[in-house]
């Protein structure tokens, strides 16, 4: 990766449903150049795409949409891969070797970019996983409580409680993952003070001008 040393790279990490993307917004609204790892890596299974073909001529018609697109291609049901491969460590290990190199390379390339901005914050919920953390000025680790992770999984992706379950027990361990964080938010409260935490840490960074923004 050519790291451009003007500019500081945050990455935020934590469980599905812990607020990272909330995080990312605040610091969106203060500077940050904010780069969604999961909207990358959904762009990167699409038809057409080589990760698209790899899933694919792994896992076979089961994971498969029946809705086509503009050239008739189907597009991958994420729900049935995840499904699949959350029951099963090796095929998830499999997966995220196709996906994460062309997350990781498309990350790079818009950081190559240059935008004009105070500092770089990356969301991404498999950070350390993919190796991005390594080119991160500093890592920060979102965590909140099981209750308050499933009522924000449920809210955002309209699941049952089973899907929601199957999700929550295959969260990953938040002591392995503060190992690697140099900043753990706890977001356990209302909005506000979510952006208190977010912009008390953003002030510690050594390097980052917090700008102005709106509220929460």
């Amino acid at each position: 990766m050519m790291r451009n040393n003007r500019v500081p790279i945050i990455g935020v990490t934590g469980n599905t449903g812990c607020g990272k993307t909330t995080v990312c917004g605040i610091l969106g609204r203060h500077g940050g150049y904010v780069i969604d790892a999961d909207i990358l890596a959904h762009e990167a299974i699409l038809p057409g795409q080589a990760a698209y073909d790899e899933i694919v001529g792994f896992f076979g018609q089961p994971v498969l949409d029946s809705r086509l697109n503009a050239t008739g291609l189907p597009f991958i049901d994420r729900a049935k891969l995840g499904r699949v491969v959350f029951n099963d460590r090796s095929l998830l290990a499999k997966l995220e070797q196709i996906i994460h190199p062309r997350v990781s390379e498309r990350i790079h390339k818009l950081i190559d970019l240059n935008p004009v901005c105070a500092f770089f914050a990356i969301d991404a919920p498999l950070l350390i996983e993919a190796g991005l953390h390594e080119q991160c000025d500093s890592v920060w680790l979102i965590i909140s409580t099981g209750e308050l992770m499933a009522k924000r999984i449920i809210a955002r992706d309209n699941l049952s409680g089973d899907d929601v379950k199957w999700r929550m027990k295959n969260k990953r361990d938040e002591e392995w993952l503060a190992e690697y964080a140099d900043v753990v938010i706890h977001n356990d409260g209302n909005l506000e003070t979510l952006r208190d935490k977010v912009l008390s840490a953003l002030a510690g960074r050594k390097g980052v001008v917090i700008q102005g923004g709106s509220n929460g």
